[in-house]
């Protein structure tokens, strides 16, 4: 690399996003160029060369992944992806960094490590891969008469009216993965109505894959069948082992091509070697769900975290007054979106299993100092005065901090939307036989009546989001944590929220969370200060 300042691409379809990190770029003495489509990028590659290419994942015309790739491909140039909502695992790896944040130190910290990273590689001879076949399964047929005898095997007329009458779909395939038998469900599937027109075939023949005729041998003897989940499902229930695969077959049907997502589990019949009953689950519209939700969050955090970005930079740049004032609140109400968007979707993965875990070590007086610091100035706070309890130690302990504020922070909106104007909110953190306990209270009472429905998700139409948020506090602590909440709540005491979480985070892989050997050493209590004092109460909006 010369003397020259590095060139960075930015590439983002969000124009304000892409002039806040221009503008943290050259604030840090980068030169930027700028392109807004995976097209536009690489023709600014092709005629610029700059030193990183710093690439939103999601793109209007190519997906960033492509992008990437051909970046690597052609140029060898230094990918770092960037992300409003988040960097799906499987591209994890496939970039030189990521970054799932708007914040100006951690997109400039990974542009630079992934520079250093550069400057310090070795270049390497290019990897030619060995020739090969790509054909992944065999490509053997059974004689007409052979397939006949095999589906006479399965005409029992109580089990196929059995089979029939089920809406799961159910295939019975012999050792070449011919179809010898499937259920109605399955023709359905296969926009079939009669059993002979499906015998004999491959599940992708039957199934109208697009790829299924794009080799002479068939379906399982194309590249494209290497990242097919149905054939390595079939395989594998075909070698003795049960198993499932998620499956994406892009079929054609009337002329008309769409995608079908299946779940495909695949089980030997006990008896009857060769054979193999695969049972499959579309859920395609599940998927689409997926994809749409997960878009949705990604545009609207981009929106949202541009206009939280540019207002601070106009805070910024102001000199008092009432313009300072107004960008002040304007930056409060952006950041507050930002978080309610982000909790939502937090809320959303945990609910469908999907929300990853990042360790880490904390403090825990650092953690609620943090918390109360942030909810100060809430709106529903009603100039509440949110403590610090004296009596709060400083605990280490490993833990999720992201998965583990969001539970404080619905801790305390609630307790905050149910104190009476100018009351009082004490949050705290204590040991617990090896556990650590943090708690949020406030004076108020729970009525009975919500006392007995105060953790199950509510889907009432009162919209009543303290209901929500206790639902997603049990979820994210139990789920994830591997811990406990609960709440006491009476005349005299008022009500107190306590979540009860290990000192040491397991492996999910592990179920149960264990408390580690000798927790209580990494439990060790450190002086803790006086609470902290009464921020002053905030301006009503």
């Amino acid at each position: 690399m010369s003397n020259r300042e590095p060139r960075v691409l930015v590439v983002d379809d969000c124009e304000a996003l892409r002039y806040l990190k221009m503008h943290y770029l050259r604030g840090a003495g980068f030169q930027v160029s700028l392109a807004d489509t995976g097209n536009a990028a690489l023709r600014s590659i092709e005629a610029e060369r700059p030193d990183l290419v710093l690439l939103d994942v999601n793109l209007p015309d190519i997906h960033g992944s492509e992008v990437c790739r051909e970046v690597k491909t052609r140029w060898a140039l230094p990918v770092v992806y960037t992300s409003s909502a988040d960097i799906p695992p499987e591209l994890q790896g496939t970039a030189d960094g990521w970054v799932v944040s708007l914040d100006e130190m951690d997109l400039l910290c990974a542009v630079r490590q992934a520079l250093d990273a550069r400057s310090r590689r070795k270049p390497r001879p290019d990897r030619v891969a060995p020739p090969g076949n790509t054909r992944i399964a065999p490509s053997r047929r059974s004689p007409p008469a052979e397939i006949a005898a095999q589906a006479r095997v399965f005409e029992s007329g109580l089990l196929r009216e059995a089979l029939d009458a089920s809406t799961a779909l159910l295939l019975v395939l012999n050792a070449n993965r011919e179809i010898v038998f499937c259920n109605r469900a399955a023709l359905n599937l296969a926009a079939v109505t009669s059993l002979p027109s499906v015998l004999g075939l491959q599940p992708g023949e039957a199934l109208r894959c697009v790829h299924a005729t794009q080799a002479p041998e068939g379906c399982g003897t194309t590249e494209f069948c290497e990242t097919c989940g149905a054939l390595p499902s079939v395989l594998g229930g075909l070698g003795g082992a049960s198993n499932s695969r998620e499956c994406r077959i892009v079929r054609s049907v009337n002329g008309l091509e769409e995608t079908c997502h299946l779940m495909v589990s695949a089980s030997p019949i006990e008896g009857r070697s060769g054979f193999v009953v695969c049972t499959l689950v579309d859920f395609s519209h599940e998927k689409r769900r997926q994809v749409i939700e997960r878009m949705f969050f990604h545009d609207i955090l981009n929106l949202a975290g541009g206009v939280k970005g540019l207002v601070t930079l106009l805070r910024d740049e102001s000199d008092g007054g009432t313009n300072a004032e107004f960008a002040a609140m304007a930056e409060q109400s952006a950041a507050e979106l930002v978080a309610e968007i982000h909790s939502q979707r937090q809320l959303s993965l945990a609910e469908a299993g999907q929300l990853s875990i990042t360790r880490a070590e904390i403090g825990t007086l650092e953690l609620i100092q943090t918390a109360a610091a942030e909810y100060r100035g809430y709106p529903g706070s009603r100039e509440c005065t949110i403590l610090v309890d004296p009596g709060s130690g400083n605990l280490r302990m490993e833990t999720d901090p992201a998965i583990l504020s969001c539970v404080l922070g619905n801790m305390l909106k609630n307790a905050l939307e149910a104190t009476g104007s100018g009351g009082t909110v004490t949050i705290g953190c204590q040991a617990a036989q090896g556990e650590v306990e943090f708690w949020v209270h406030n004076a108020g009472v729970i009525p009975r009546e919500v006392q007995l429905e105060i953790f199950p998700r509510s889907f009432s139409t009162k919209g009543d989001g303290r209901i929500l948020r206790t639902y997603g506090m049990k979820l994210l602590t139990g789920r994830y944590l591997g811990g406990t909440v609960r709440f006491e709540s009476g005349p005299f005491q008022g009500t107190r929220f306590i979540a009860r979480i290990p000192a040491a985070l397991a492996d999910a892989s592990e179920g149960d969370v264990p408390i580690r050997s000798g927790v209580m050493n990494s439990l060790s209590l450190i002086a803790a200060p006086a609470s902290l004092p009464p921020s002053p109460p905030a301006a009503r909006m």
